[in-house]
């Protein structure tokens, strides 16, 4: 049994515990176990009773690990069918050898206590009183709970409700049946320009209007009050407190209390000046369009969903000869539109349906019968639920535009048949004028290789000159007819400026002796030598350019220079500069002189010669290649012309230097088929083969070649395009199509139009080769796709032996100089060279392995001299970046690809020099 003291001392803990706490789950879960782990109560259970339903909510207070138990659920189920009542305040059990009390919590619930030994008597009647304590307590604590948060919910709302009248733009109060104010929000305070409410509540409108306005008001008032009726959204004018005029809807409805019975008047005002100016705005704008509409230059045709005619504008009925009545409810396809035009019609109407639009143009009739392309751009037309009704198109009658384009396009088939039929002529004329020219060329060309007498040699040297002027125009011809068709192409390949320089000069020299002038040539390389661009085009502008200037001097000098202008590391600026003493131009013939076949007058022409299309073609080469050309020029002074081009940096160990040699290269007896009508031509293009110790087969035409080739196997076909019989592309498509041969097919042309050049490669030629043919250019196709069998007769190589002497890297013109004709000084010169380079290339590689810098410099350094004595331009800048650069400021990589091309360079250098000046008596004597 418990002591007195104890029971006593845990009924006002847990007295003091609910005093502490109002919360019912503070109750629950720390008063409660508290108590009930002092009476030894092993688990505690609250059943709580809901607010509606008989469903039990149980709640338990003391963790257990009996009610894991199953048999704890089948002793409860037992339990809750025999629960305590008010007049019963408990029920007790036992199972499993413990023991379980049930005790009636008032109209809370239940508690439910276990314990591993009986409660005696006294303390269950105490328990019972303590348990009902709780109960009640409980019981208020719930009550009072709810009935805080109600209070606390209403007072959120009201704040809430206060909130909103506050915040939403609209003039807000009451009055009550005094018609006094008794509630007004934020904007009815801004309305009469006061912030603190206490100065327009208690007050009536005689009290804050004017006599007439507060009088109208009141009866306003009063009729809602004494009528019941409300009044909503009476327009009103008005002047507000601040002298600006107003327009508002005024609303007033009775204010009902909980007796439903009238207890004020709710006011609402809304500030509509804005919205009626907009929407006056809105109406002028409206009528602004509907004009605009109605009398623009577009028609305007709107129908409904099944096309019949619900409006139009003005220009409509001009379009369509049509006046409004008479298209009103009318059919717009069946009425307007003309043949199978009426289908697109009907499938543009579908289209609208599903909220697209578009643009597409069909073929009309207006009133007068007469045909009419329109352009129409339709687009749905929705009402005012979002629901599409129709459609809208705009028109706009085309016909004219039709008609110009329909003209255009012919006179552009014109254009393009005169173009062609001009292609054709020149193409053709190109034949007829190459073909025979091939020949003397190829001819002059075998007669320079034989030993002439000195008039001879003139004649011959007259002959070249006059072939090579006639050749010269035909290809400006052909070249302006390139350009504007857009066939000229662009190369872009890494070339030797300094070579390029060279070949000019070389080439326009012997000009300017006969006149008796002096050429120049002013360069001097800078860090790069090597570019990247067209090499041919820019040595055809150049010698173009030096020409002009040798042609119109006639006495004094022509000047060809060039200076390098750094952009970044991997582009540069070239300046080309060509000067002269001769005639000169005025300023209005500069501003011509690009013109085709423009001179400056008759005598200039007689006296000079030309065509007038060089200056054409320098320009439009100049543009190609995205450069520039200016002209500064005086009458009887000289003219300036400059041409500067922005080039890529190029590599000098991937430039082409290569000049073949006919007489090293042997083809082996490598089986050659040469279809060409022309005699004079087979026999060109004999000499150069028998050279490359081929076997030739020659037939006349394109049918005698397929013969051939039905029974001959070949290495190499070269063929003619124009031949009678069969020409070549007849030929071309048999061998490749009925014969199925593979072996390489050259075209030999003297038609150089793109147009033929893509028909050949389209038809399965491999090549194409214009006539007449440079030796080395010729060549240089047949090697590259004859393969060589035996190279080289002179060496045991498998491949051609191509270096020219002057190809050499080195130059023994400085060291001639030097020795003023002593062979051994020179000589002896060379001997130190040899010697020294692979020494010095030797160190330098295994410095650079070794990374000591400071050798690979001092070692460069050392060999600079020998490389200025005997002129190796292409490794000056090289062995100078060499000497002075500080290996930190340069990736690796470039180092590396710098100092291998210095050394293989000096070794090409010291192998060329055994070969050709060591092993050669005529040079020692």
């Amino acid at each position: 049994m418990v002591a007195d003291r104890l029971k006593t001392e845990l009924f006002f803990d847990l007295v003091y515990s609910l005093s502490d706490s109002s919360e019912e789950e503070e109750i629950l879960s720390k008063s409660i176990p508290l108590y009930l782990r002092k009476l030894n109560c092993f688990m505690a259970c609250v059943f709580k009773r809901p607010a509606e339903g008989n469903e039990l909510e149980s709640k338990f207070i003391l963790p257990h690990s009996i009610r894991a138990n199953k048999d704890w659920d089948i002793y409860m189920n037992a339990l809750l069918e025999n629960l305590p009542t008010e007049q019963r305040k408990y029920t007790e059990g036992s199972h499993l050898g413990l023991y379980y009390y049930a005790f009636y919590l008032n109209k809370y619930g239940y508690l439910v206590l276990g314990r591993k030994k009986p409660f005696d008597f006294v303390l269950k009647n105490e328990l019972v009183a303590i348990v009902n304590f709780l109960g009640k307590s409980l019981l208020q604590s719930v009550e009072s709970k709810l009935l805080q948060e109600s209070e606390n919910q209403l007072r959120r709302e009201r704040h809430l409700l206060r909130t909103i009248i506050n915040n939403i733009p609209i003039n807000v109060y009451a009055k009550d049946t005094d018609y006094r104010k008794i509630l007004c929000n934020k904007a009815e305070l801004e309305y009469f320009n006061v912030e603190d409410e206490n100065l327009i509540l208690g007050k009536t409108d005689d009290e804050l209007f004017e006599p007439d306005v507060a009088h109208i008001s009141y009866l306003e008032d009063k009729s809602v009050v004494e009528g019941g009726e409300s009044i909503i959204n009476l327009e009103k004018k008005y002047i507000s407190v601040k002298g600006e005029p107003k327009t508002a809807l005024i609303s007033k409805l009775p204010l009902l209390d909980e007796n439903n019975e009238i207890s004020g008047i709710v006011g609402i005002t809304i500030d509509i000046t804005e919205r009626e100016k907009s929407e006056r705005k809105l109406q002028q704008q409206e009528e602004k369009y509907r004009n605009i509409i109605s009398n623009m230059n577009l028609g305007l045709l709107e129908v409904d969903q099944e096309d019949r005619i619900q409006f139009c504008n003005n220009s409509f009925e001009k379009i369509s000869g049509y006046a409004k009545e008479e298209l009103q409810g009318r059919k717009a396809a069946e009425l307007l539109i003309v043949g199978d035009h009426k289908k697109t019609i009907q499938d543009k109407n579908t289209l609208r349906t599903t909220g697209a639009s578009d643009s597409y143009e069909v073929l009309g009739r207006n009133k007068r019968g007469e045909i009419r392309w329109w352009m129409i751009s339709g687009a749905p037309n929705y009402n005012d639920r979002g629901e599409t009704i129709g459609s809208i198109g705009v028109h706009l009658d085309i016909t004219e535009r039709i008609r110009l384009k329909e003209e255009l396009e012919q006179a552009l088939s014109d254009a393009r048949a005169a173009s062609e039929a001009k292609e054709v002529f020149l193409a053709n004329m190109s034949h007829e004028i190459r073909t025979p020219l091939n020949g003397i060329v190829g001819m002059i060309r075998q007669m320079n290789k034989e030993s002439l007498s000195e008039k001879q040699q003139k004649y011959v040297n007259s002959t070249s000159k006059a072939t090579q002027h006639l050749l010269s125009i035909i290809n400006k011809i052909l070249d302006i007819t390139k350009i504007e068709a857009g066939e000229l192409r662009l190369e872009s390949k890494h070339f030797d400026l300094s070579e390029l320089l060279q070949d000019v000069h070389h080439i326009l020299q012997a000009q300017a002796e006969e006149k008796g002038l002096k050429l120049s040539l002013e360069y001097e390389s800078g860090e790069h030598t090597a570019f990247i661009g067209d090499e041919a085009r820019i040595r055809q502008i150049l010698i173009n350019l030096a020409g002009n200037a040798l042609k119109f001097t006639e006495k004094g000098e022509v000047s060809i220079s060039c200076v390098e202008l750094p952009i970044n590391k991997s582009r540069c600026q070239l300046q080309f500069v060509i000067k002269d003493t001769g005639i000169g131009m005025d300023e209005d013939f500069i501003r011509k002189i690009f013109n085709k076949f423009y001179q400056e007058d008759a005598t200039i022409s007689r006296k000079f010669g030309g065509t007038g299309l060089g200056m054409f073609i320098t320009k439009e080469l100049v543009e190609l290649m995205d450069g520039q050309i200016e002209i500064k020029s005086e009458k009887s002074v000289g003219t300036a012309v400059t041409v500067t081009f922005n080039l890529p940096i190029g590599h000098a160990d991937m430039v082409e230097r290569h000049v073949i040699e006919p007489s090293n290269i042997s083809l082996d007896k490598a089986k050659i088929l040469l279809v060409e009508d022309n005699e004079m031509n087979r026999m060109v293009a004999r000499n150069t083969l028998e050279l490359l110790d081929a076997e030739i087969v020659e037939v006349e035409h394109g049918k005698q070649a397929v013969e051939q080739l039905k029974t001959t196997t070949f290495d190499l076909i070269l063929m003619d395009i124009q031949m009678p019989i069969m020409d070549g592309m007849e030929a071309t498509e048999i061998i490749r199509k009925e014969l199925q041969i593979a072996t390489p097919i050259i075209a030999l042309s003297a038609n150089a139009f793109k147009s033929e050049i893509d028909a050949c490669k389209a038809l399965g030629m491999n090549d194409y080769i214009t006539k007449p043919f440079d030796e080395q250019e010729f060549i240089k196709m047949i090697l590259k796709y004859c393969r060589l069998k035996n190279s080289q007769r002179s060496s045991s190589s498998h491949l051609p032996t191509t270096r020219h002497r002057a190809d050499l890297l080195y130059d023994l013109s400085k060291l001639r100089e030097m020795s003023r004709g002593n062979k051994e000084f020179i000589k002896k010169m060379l001997l130190l060279f040899v010697d020294l380079v692979p020494q010095s290339t030797d160190l330098m590689r295994t410095s650079y392995r070794k990374g000591d810098w400071q050798t690979v410099k001092k070692t460069a350094h050392k060999i600079k001299p020998s490389i200025d004595h005997l002129n190796i331009s292409s490794l000056k800048p090289s062995i100078r970046t060499l000497e002075s650069m500080n290996i930190q400021d340069r990736p690796s990589e470039e180092v590396k690809h710098l100092l291998k091309n210095v050394v293989d360079q000096l070794d090409e250098a010291v192998a060329q020099i055994n070969t050709y000046e060591l092993n050669e008596a005529d040079v020692w004597g």
